[in-house]
């Protein structure tokens, strides 16, 4: 049984097959055997041997190819993969100032299907210290991306919220519609158009920053005060495994001829990052037994 998919490159360009399916491939490394047929300019189908790669397609958010969004649709009976519609974009969306009191599944649910159609609430355990709530959607692609809007309170008062979208694939700056760029808008070829120059309505702001720094899960560097050489610990011997790994050869002479000042203080240098001290732990040699101690 297979389970088929048309899939679509979003672009103003026409791609060829060979490029499509080389990176449909290296995207989606299905497990099982697929097959991908051509069926017009940036269209294809995809046949897949098992429902578990063809719902990890149907799920990604969003695949990009070459900076184009990729989209695909589950073919049911009776459709024509040479004209079916295929726009909707699963994507996922920060929504930035949200009050606390706001950060529910209903609001996010709300904000979701006005966006577009509601998927998922993705960091629903995590909204209340948050710094913005993750929501996927699956948004129309023939219609311009949103902004923001006001989410309305009891007491009559209005909140803005700005949207970011995460890996956004390429859209126009002019009329915010994914697929081309400012110098083939649409727009450009109306008659009454007045061009604004570089003032556009949409920018490269509405991709989503991923810094370090919007993360939690990093652990602040603690101090750490220097040990005595008597209370210094040792790490177990590790034994050398094999003739062609960790070799290790005494000086030429015999016994060890290392000058007695150099002895184990080959990694003893401090290391001072603002108020903290990084100290290496030093590596011995034992020549006879060629062991690291």
């Amino acid at each position: 049984m297979t389970h088929n998919l048309v899939g679509r490159v979003v672009s103003e360009r026409e791609i060829s097959f060979h490029t499509i399916k080389s990176n449909v491939m290296r995207l989606l490394q299905p497990v099982k055997k697929c097959e991908i047929l051509p069926i017009s300019s940036n269209r294809f189908m995809i046949k897949f041997h098992h429902p578990l790669d063809c719902k990890h397609a149907m799920e990604g958010c969003p695949w990009v190819l070459d900076r184009n969004a990729l989209l695909f649709h589950k073919l049911l009976e009776g459709e024509s993969p040479e004209g079916v519609e295929i726009k909707m974009m699963n994507i996922v969306v920060r929504a930035h100032n949200v009050p606390i009191s706001y950060r529910t599944m209903e609001v996010a649910t709300r904000i979701g299907n006005r966006l577009g159609s509601f998927t998922q609430f993705l960091n629903s355990h995590q909204a209340d210290v948050a710094s913005f709530l993750r929501i996927k959607v699956a948004v129309d692609v023939t219609k311009c991306l949103q902004r923001g809007f006001f989410i309305h309170k009891a007491d009559d008062a209005k909140t803005w919220l700005d949207f970011t979208y995460e890996k956004l694939p390429t859209f126009c700056f002019l009329c915010g519609i994914v697929g081309h760029t400012e110098p083939k808008c649409p727009l450009r070829y109306d008659d009454q158009f007045a061009d604004p120059g570089d003032d556009f309505p949409y920018g490269v702001w509405m991709k989503a920053s991923f810094d370090r720094d919007l993360t939690t899960s990093r652990i602040p560097l603690s101090d750490i005060s220097l040990a005595t050489s008597s209370t210094k610990s040792q790490s177990p011997p590790i034994t050398k495994r094999g003739s062609d790994k960790f070799e290790f050869f005494s000086r030429p002479g015999g016994e060890n001829t290392a000058c007695n000042e150099c002895v184990g203080k080959e990694n003893n240098a401090m290391l001072i990052v603002g108020e903290s001290v990084l100290i290496t732990n030093p590596i011995h040699i034992d020549p006879d037994c060629q062991t690291l101690v």
